[in-house]
């Protein structure tokens, strides 16, 4: 890419890259630590990867936020996502849409990245027909305390984590997107004004995959 910054698809030429930032991010973490090292594996670009989307901000050609967007097919998928954590018996809607591998350079914390990424994925989620829009998250983290703003329910896991273990409970999160997902939107938009100028977006937008069920 030409531009010093932007934000866009990453794609698998660029798996390499990304796979680093996210290994780099989860293991100089402040909210959590890896505890199990096959973990690590599963931070570099897999097959889930290629059938999701992942999106990116760039900074003189390497990635420096990152963020993937992905179909979850049924409430076995979603156990599976939240490592063991069940979703609530009324969370019946499938299939549903998730963000993980959430990651963002040291150098890059605070600036509003994550919530540029978390703004264009929730385009695409509301484009789809998904009831909802789940994250697994630390709570008490950074960017929990936006979620909830933006008006996100969390039920909470009262084990720790298998693979990230952490001084703070873990949580599934999730934004009913008919109900909030409109006024979510509109609130990110007012908070990344400048950091959309400065990382302006290049090429194809995120589209969610449609599988049966959508529509």
């Amino acid at each position: 890419m030409d531009q010093q910054a932007c934000i866009r698809l990453a794609t698998p030429a660029d798996a390499a890259a990304i796979g680093a930032l996210r290994v780099e991010a989860f293991e100089g973490s402040s909210d959590f630590r890896i505890a199990n090292a096959r973990f690590v594996e599963k931070l570099r670009w897999t097959d889930e990867d290629d059938v999701a989307e992942v999106i990116a901000a760039w900074r003189e050609n390497e990635p420096v936020a990152t963020m993937r967007l992905e179909v979850i097919s049924d409430r076995h998928h979603l156990t599976e996502y939240a490592a063991g954590l069940m979703p609530p018996a009324d969370h019946v809607e499938w299939p549903a849409l998730a963000l993980a591998r959430v990651a963002t350079h040291s150098s890059c914390s605070r600036t509003g990245l994550n919530s540029l990424i978390r703004y264009y994925a929730l385009q695409a989620a509301l484009a789809s027909e998904a009831r909802r829009l789940y994250s697994y998250v630390v709570l008490g983290a950074a960017r929990t305390k936006l979620m909830a703003s933006l008006g996100y329910q969390f039920v909470t896991r009262s084990d720790g984590d298998p693979d990230l273990a952490s001084q703070r409970p873990w949580a599934l999160a999730w934004l009913d997107l008919p109900g909030q997902g409109r006024q979510a939107l509109v609130l990110l938009e007012r908070q990344i004004s400048a950091t959309k100028q400065e990382y302006p977006w290049v090429g194809p937008k995120p589209r969610v995959p449609t599988p049966r069920g959508f529509g």
